[in-house]
């Protein structure tokens, strides 16, 4: 099966699979592959998959579709082991051979912008790449400081964690106390508060609140 790899550090990555005739990338939440970076346009390019090829077309993005550093002019058939940048985001095209990594080299992703949160509801972004049904498996979550949490695949990581815990346990108070784990062990704060929106009054109720005093 043909996808994309969203690479996070030299040992882990996430996968999309390519299962759509079409399959819509952008920022927007109707994409397909909703990418959480402010300089991806809502509905920045598309795959098709015609004749055995997946063929990438740019939706006259404000900032452009790279193919391999090329700024793309035209529809262009994905070979294995293109790298398709958009925005700050690098997403690696396997054509289902399976892509090894020292046949690869990842992009340094340093410069990778913080997102704003409004903007584009990083967390329902992550949410939606990392636990939609072609997620990998889950990753162990600890705080690197070479890895700073203002970097968006660092988020990537700690939302897919989170997102396994939904899909696995029914019982919302184990899940709460659980996604106050995983808080806890990455963000390290000095106080932590979880809580639920209550559809009838539009009020929010705490259910969780822990210090480290």
């Amino acid at each position: 099966m043909a996808r994309f790899i969203i690479d996070i550090d030299s040992d882990r990555s996430l996968d999309f699979e390519l299962t759509k005739t079409r399959t819509l990338i952008g920022r927007s939440s109707a994409s397909d592959l909703q990418l959480p970076d402010r300089r991806c346009s809502r509905q920045h390019a598309e795959v098709i998959h015609q004749g055995g090829e997946f063929v990438i077309r740019d939706l006259d993005s404000k900032n452009r579709t790279h193919v391999n550093g090329e700024a793309l002019e035209a529809e262009r058939a994905l070979k294995h082991g293109d790298r398709v940048r958009i925005g700050d985001m690098v997403l690696i095209f396997d054509a289902g051979s399976g892509v090894e990594r020292d046949e690869i080299t990842f992009e340094d992703s340093s410069n990778i912008r913080l997102v704003d949160d409004e903007e584009t509801r990083w967390g329902q972004t992550r949410a939606t790449v990392a636990a939609g049904p072609h997620a990998t498996r889950p990753v162990k979550l600890e705080r690197n400081r070479e890895q700073p949490l203002s970097q968006p695949l660092h988020r990537l990581e700690i939302l897919y964690d989170i997102a396994d815990k939904i899909r696995s346990i029914l019982d919302l108070n184990r899940l709460l106390e659980e996604i106050a784990d995983v808080l806890a062990k990455v963000l390290t704060p000095d106080s932590l508060a979880l809580m639920l929106f209550d559809e009838n009054d539009g009020e929010l109720r705490p259910r969780i609140a822990r210090s480290s005093h």
